[in-house]
This record gives C-alpha cells, structure tokens and sequence, in this order.
C-alpha cells in the first residue's frame, strides 16, 4: 500500500506540472470562444484576420498562465481512498482495486502539458500589423497502467506486464509576423512563424517492455529505453485568418488555419545555432551528454516475489534495476564502426554506439578507435507542430452583452492535439472598465470545460490598462470530478 500511494502522489505532482494551455485569461474565461473576440497581438495564433479591425496599438506587458490535466487523478477519487481498505471486503472502508483501474479504462496513464510564456514588449500589434515572440513549452507522458497492477496485485502468476513508458518534452521558441488586410468588411491576415527548437527530450521503450513471471518470481528479462537528447532545432509555420467585420446587427464571423505546414527538424546544425553555444554548453553539462549523445538505460527486476510487495518498507529502488550506457545515435553506421560495440533498434531503426567504444574525452592511450563523430551521420528528427482548424461566430446585443461560439478541431495529433470536434460557447458581459466572462465547451482534446474570468481596464492619458483573470476546471462540470485546471492572469497595454 505504501508502494501506491508513493505512485498516487508522484503522479499528482506531476499532474499539477504538466498541463493543457489555453492562449491568455479571456481565452481561459470564455473556455475557448476566442476565434472573433481575440483583437491587437493577441490574434496571433488564433486568428490574424481579427487585425484588420484593430486600431491602434497593444503590447504584452506580462502574464502568468498555469494548467494541467490527466486522465486518472481527480480530487474526488483522492478523496475515496483516503484512509480506504485495499483488502477486506467485510469492512466499511473497503475500496475495490479493480475500480482503480477501471478509472484508466483499459488504457495507459497520460499527462499532457503546453504552456507559452510571452515576451513582454516585443509581443506587440499596431493597427493591422502585430509581432509576437514567446517561449512554448510542450510535454506529454504516457505509462503503461501495468505499474499500477503490479502494486495493486502483487506478482500474479502466468500474467504478463508491459512496463512501457513513452515521453516527449520540446522547448521552442516561437517568433511571429502578422499582417492583415481589410477589404470592404472582410478582414485577411496572414502570420509567418520561425520555429527555433532550442531543447527535446523523447524518452521512449525499444522493445516490447513485457515481463512475464512465473511461480516463484518476475522473469529476470529486461526491458530497454532510450532517452533521446535534440537540440538545433528549426521550422517555419503558417497562419491564416479570415473574419468579417461586425455589423450593424452586432454579428462577426471568423475562420482560421493555425500552422499550417508547421513541422520542427531537429539535430541539424544552422548558421542560427552559433549563437545559442552557450545556452547548449549549459544543457550538455547539465545533462552530462555532448551533442548527439543519447542515454541507453535497461530496466529489469531482480527476485521479486509477493511477500516483498507486501512490505511496506520496499523501495521502488529495491524493485527495479536500472542501469545506464551514453550512446551516440545514427541513422546509418559507417565502414569504420562496424566492429565498435553497437546496437540496433526496430522501433527507431537507428544504431547505438555506446560512448565508451569511442573513447570519447577518454585518455587512454589504448583507444584505437576513432572519435572523429562526423562520420556518424545526422540522426535528425522531424516533429509535426499541432495544426488547427476553427470556426467562429458571436453576436454583440448592446455594450455591456457579446455572446460566441467556436467550433474547431485539430488536424493532426501531434502535441496533445485531437482529432476530434470541439463546441465553445461564452459571453463577455459587463462595462468596458470591469468585464466579467463565462465559457462552457464540449469535445476535442479537454472533452469538456467550464471556464469564468473578470477584466480591469485602468484607463491613463494616453490608452488603458488591462488585467485579466481567468480560470477553468476541465473533463467534468463537476469540480471534485474534474481531471484539469486552467489558471491565466495578464497585463497588457492599449492605445485606441
């Protein structure tokens, strides 16, 4: 039981780190009815039609966004086990452990995170014209629920457990230009992004992952991962917008394609990467790999009988053995390597090239193998950037009353993005000085959301103010039942 909980919270810390971003608090506040009420910078990534209608100047001056979501951790199933009995169904504490994986529906565990965190300054729009800079972090775990039926369970005789795990982590720096043209009322924009990868992490299984265990004990075999190292990173992305302007009914229509043909090469070195050695010397030294360096770790369980899952004292240390080789990777092995000590994996088709056959930064004087790495072929990885189709529409009534709904879909899976119909529906109520909002939506990749946000707007001689708060909870309209939370608080700067 111990082992459980020791999972239990491990798996909530980092529930709570990783996350879903929605794009700033009014997007937060309206749970994603933001296509044609999104104006100045920040239709940059929503929608750059929106620019041909926008006057005067904004500018980012801060903003805090924090969010997460999981598909296994709610505060009410927390609250169902806390002090529950595992194993004695007479007592009224009693808590089935199949009903703790029946949560996960027969599928694994995932958490999923994207957060962007804005230049404060340089994110800025005049009239129809906007430039934008942000840091976006993107992050999805996925582990195999077999961990937790090995605790739950204990070692069940003749089962086979896949402990598979498989992870993606991505740093990117985003730089946009956005340029919209009005039309008589219809309003068509453009954005053009410079992708920058700065830093990639991929961890993921090379072999089936499974243990099968026997009578006695879990087979001795192990199981192999790789946690891949990217950095030099490149792309350019595409955005298109089109929207209308509101009439003299109050209605707008928008439409927009947000990076289209975005794709990020990795691990191939530009004329732009000789500016960031410095920031790669500080990852490499942190990290303990040089560049093209990958860590080769092989997991297997020693001995491990039922009796040490009923002990409370066991450590995870004391079931798993993990060690680890540094490996070079390349997509082809040349002439010269073919007698080095390597391996080859099906899944990524690449070789391995433990780092010591190399004598890499080695001073023995019996290394005959060369270290010239140039000869290893490029492994470089290409990565779509999420892509996203939405429909907007909304209706002002009067000054103090907008009302909007969005329909989108993602058009690929990369990054959390679904293959799937999202429906937002929200209203923006109140004066211009102190706005308040409200969202609900239904589908697509937080199935659904209930989002509530307010606005100060200060005004001061030459334009006005603006703070923004928003907040949702997600997966459920139930808040005990919710498997995410979306926090954003910003401050930005108009002149009308």
């Amino acid at each position: 039981m111990k082992l459980f909980y020791q999972f239990i919270y491990i798996f909530l810390f980092f529930s709570l780190l990783l996350s879903y971003y929605n794009q700033d608090p009014r997007m937060i506040g309206v749970a994603g009815a933001y296509n044609t009420l999104a104006s100045g910078y920040q239709c940059v990534g929503i929608n750059p039609g929106n620019l041909a209608f926008s006057k005067g100047t904004t500018m980012n001056l801060t903003q805090f966004n924090f969010s997460f979501k999981n598909n296994f951790i709610t505060r009410k199933r927390l609250l169902d086990l806390e002090g529950a009995n595992l194993e004695d169904s007479s007592l009224p504490n009693y808590y089935p452990k199949n009903k703790i994986l029946d949560y996960l529906r027969g599928e694994p565990f995932r958490i999923t995170f994207i957060t962007n965190l804005p230049s404060s300054f340089v994110s800025f729009s005049s009239n129809s014209f906007a430039m934008t800079s942000e840091i976006k972090v993107f992050s999805d775990i996925e582990i195999s629920q077999d961990f937790f039926k090995l605790i739950l369970y204990g070692n069940e005789i003749d089962s086979t457990y896949n402990f598979s795990i498989n992870s993606n982590s991505f740093i990117v720096l985003e730089s946009s230009i956005s340029k919209a043209f009005k039309l008589n009322n219809v309003g068509v924009g453009f954005t053009v992004k410079y992708l920058k990868g700065l830093l990639g992490f991929s961890y993921l299984a090379l072999d089936d992952s499974e243990f099968i265990t026997t009578a006695d004990n879990i087979n001795l075999s192990s199981s192999s991962y790789l946690l891949r190292q990217n950095t030099m990173g490149e792309g350019f992305g595409l955005d298109f917008g089109f929207s209308t302007e509101r009439d003299k009914n109050g209605w707008m229509f928008g439409l927009s394609i947000i990076n289209m043909f975005a794709k990020i090469k990795w691990n191939h070195k530009t004329n732009l990467d000789e500016q960031f050695n410095n920031f790669y010397s500080d990852i490499y030294s942190q990290t303990n790999l040089n560049e093209k360096e990958n860590k080769f770790l092989s997991v297997s369980i020693d001995s491990l009988r039922l009796d040490d899952l009923n002990n409370d004292d066991i450590e995870l240390s004391d079931i798993f053995i993990v060690s680890e080789v540094n490996m070079y990777e390349s997509n082809s092995l040349p002439s010269q390597y073919e007698n080095v000590d390597h391996e080859y994996s099906t899944i990524t088709n690449n070789y391995y090239i433990p780092t010591d056959s190399l004598c890499v930064n080695s001073s023995d004087e019996n290394c005959t193998i060369l270290t010239q790495l140039d000869n290893l072929k490029e492994n470089i990885i290409k990565f779509d950037y999420p892509t996203i189709l939405n429909i907007g529409l909304s209706k002002r009534v009067n000054d103090n009353q907008l009302y909007l709904v969005d329909l989108s879909t993602g058009l690929d899976t990369s990054f959390n993005n679904k293959e799937k119909w999202r429906i937002a529906v929200g209203g923006e109520f109140g004066n211009k000085i102190f706005p308040f909002r409200i969202g609900l939506s239904y589908g697509g990749y937080d199935k659904m959301s209930l989002g509530m946000g307010v606005g100060l707007h200060i005004p001061s001689n030459k334009g006005y103010f603006s703070l923004d708060f928003g907040i949702s909870y997600k997966g459920n309209l139930d808040f005990d039942s919710s498997n995410g939370l979306d926090f954003g608080f910003g401050i930005h700067w108009s002149q009308d």
